[in-house]
């Protein structure tokens, strides 16, 4: 976000809803946890971000934020694979 931010309870309110929104849609289409995902969202101590935590394909992978790792060609495998099994 760019710009100006007033900082009242309702802006706070707002970023919690927004939060919570995300870390539902993460969950609910991945298979990591709740509690999980917000450890990772919500890790200071990367550097590099200040906030949350940087992953690399494998990891994501690893703890069940990503199914699989590939390229455009297999993600289009995969497509045609899940419209060959509805």
């Amino acid at each position: 976000m760019n710009g100006l931010v007033i900082g009242v309870y309702q802006t706070f309110e707002y970023f919690q809803k927004m939060q919570e929104r995300l870390t539902n849609f993460v969950v609910a289409n991945s298979k990591i946890t709740k509690e999980d995902f917000d450890k990772l969202m919500l890790n200071k101590n990367e550097l590099t971000t200040d906030i949350g935590t940087i992953l690399i394909g494998k990891q994501a992978v690893d703890i069940g934020l990503m199914d699989a790792l590939g390229g455009i060609s297999e993600a289009m495998q995969k497509i045609k694979d899940m419209i060959k099994d509805t």
